[in-house]
């Protein structure tokens, strides 16, 4: 388990980020629609001690110390480029972005892009998109991967829409996971994690809706890959499929059947391992 720093040497990395013209102008609006305010934070890992280190400049640090505090937050964290999280407490109303810099190698020159991503998950849950109760422990993957299929429509819109480069980012992250498709495409893929699984399914969603052999040129070799490596999982992407390309996401009643559709579907697969079902309880922002 990764422990938080909390008592820091005097020397330290910062967590301050610079936005450019666009994710600065997003973050205004973003401040105006909620009436909260938008964090954004580097957090640093120190591998040879095991820790995770919160700078001593992150803004409302004593909230954020609380997530990293969590086993399951810690284990979501570690596996991302970065994470947003909507909170709302006696200390007020902040929407934070948690930028990994452990990982930030994978991200270079892509900033811009990483923080779109996040930036779009709080303008939905802003616009009031329903969005499933979040609720720790190991099972909590589930309801965000479920919210995720459908967010992810309506974010690639948003990027366009805001003239924010995105396809180069993704594009580069999805020729990473390809190639390691293609390194372990002969071998048994069985006992992987079942959050895994379904952060594999919300891929291939993602690639099915929103790519075309037309915009990537390995999109046909991608899909035989995840097909090759993930059989037990080509059902499930099928019924996404088909669900998800006859709704218009953007309505917010069709987009609160579909994910109703989605966290069902989701639910089964979890079953199917014979894993403890999760809440499928939902929030309105």
């Amino acid at each position: 388990m990764l422990l938080l720093a909390w008592d820091l040497a005097a020397v330290e990395p910062s967590a301050a980020v610079t936005l450019t013209p666009a994710i600065a102008r997003w973050k205004r609006q973003m401040e105006d629609l909620g009436n909260g305010k938008v964090i954004l934070v580097r957090v640093y890992t120190d591998p040879e001690r095991n820790q995770i280190i919160l700078p001593n400049d992150a803004g409302q640090r004593p909230i954020l110390r609380r997530y990293f505090l969590d086993e399951t937050f810690i284990a979501q964290f570690v596996a991302a480029h970065a994470l947003s999280i909507n909170y709302e407490g006696i200390e007020g109303k902040f929407h934070f972005v948690l930028l990994n810099m452990a990982r930030s190698e994978e991200w270079r020159g892509a900033e811009e892009a990483l923080l779109a991503h996040e930036f779009g998950h709080i303008w939905l849950h802003l616009l009031r998109y329903p969005t499933p109760a979040y609720e720790p422990g190991p099972e909590a993957c589930v309801n965000t991967l479920a919210s995720d299929v459908l967010q992810h429509i309506l974010l690639r819109r948003e990027y366009e829409r805001r003239g924010i480069a995105f396809a180069s980012y993704w594009l580069r992250n999805l020729d990473t996971a390809l190639a390691a498709l293609e390194r372990t495409d002969a071998e048994p893929r069985h006992g992987a994690p079942f959050c895994q699984k379904l952060a594999q399914l919300v891929l291939w969603m993602d690639v099915r809706l929103g790519l075309s052999s037309e915009q990537w040129a390995s999109h046909s070799r991608f899909l035989r890959a995840m097909e090759r490596n993930f059989p037990e999982l080509k059902p499930y992407a099928d019924r996404l499929e088909e669900l998800l390309r006859g709704t218009d996401v953007a309505d917010r009643d069709a987009h609160l059947q579909a994910l109703q559709q989605t966290l069902k579907i989701m639910y089964e697969l979890v079953d199917s391992h014979s894993l403890p079902r999760p809440s499928a309880a939902l929030t309105h922002p």
